[in-house]
């Protein structure tokens, strides 16, 4: 670059954003301690952790007085919260809080847990193992505690916990019988617990009701 002008307007560029960089740098606190995220990346030549500055990157300036990798303690926090945000919607689903805790990764490996393994395996890309998993056995084998981890694991507010003798004296209710039918037929995963032929009467209303909620999941999910 030739032109002086030029050169002179291009050097007060740079250190105007050198000296911007500077200044932020300087009053720079990670927002990990407010429990925010964590804005820092990793260099892949230093492995040492950089920022977003207003002029490109520079290396964290408290990364030595913090003696962290806040992009990894940001992880911590949010599979923290995950589990937080997961118990929350558990409890309001009606989730036993003897089953809330029920994990696949951390679980005793049962017959059913193993059964619950296989199916969510089988629901990967470019798989099909049918739209359900059916857990029969007697009491205490551990069918609930399965059916409840297979849920966390596919996790999702949209998800359902139908407790079925609860979902049968709803559907008795005129007032909470669609609010019902709808979280049983549409939620993207659903576990319906403790299904007994015991409640329900052939041809009667409520089996006709587990028939349409049956064949709403079968055709559409």
């Amino acid at each position: 670059m030739k032109d002086p002008v030029q050169l002179a307007e291009v050097l007060t560029r740079v250190t105007g954003n050198l000296d911007a960089n500077n200044v932020y740098l300087h009053t720079f606190t990670c927002p990990l301690r407010e429990g925010a995220p964590a804005p820092c990346s990793v260099d892949r030549v230093t492995e040492e952790p950089v920022i977003p500055v207003p002029f490109g990157m520079a290396p964290c300036p408290v990364r030595v007085q913090e003696g962290c990798q806040p992009h990894l303690e940001y992880e911590i926090h949010l599979a923290g919260e995950r589990v937080r945000q997961w118990q929350r919607w558990a409890l309001g689903q009606g989730i036993p809080r003897a089953l809330v805790s029920a994990d696949l990764d951390e679980s005793e490996q049962t017959e059913a847990v193993e059964r619950v393994r296989l199916y969510l395996g089988g629901l990967s890309p470019g798989k099909n193992p049918g739209s359900a998993l059916i857990l029969a056995g007697g009491a205490g084998v551990g069918k609930s505690w399965a059916a409840v981890a297979a849920l966390r694991a596919r996790f999702s507010p949209e998800n359902a916990f139908c407790y079925f003798p609860a979902l049968i004296r709803a559907l008795f209710t005129p007032e909470t019988r669609q609010e019902a039918m709808d979280l049983a037929s549409r939620a993207p995963f659903a576990v319906f617990d403790d299904l007994g032929k015991e409640y329900l009467k052939v041809g009667g209303f409520a089996d006709s009701c587990i028939d349409e909620i049956i064949y709403a999941r079968e055709g559409n999910l």
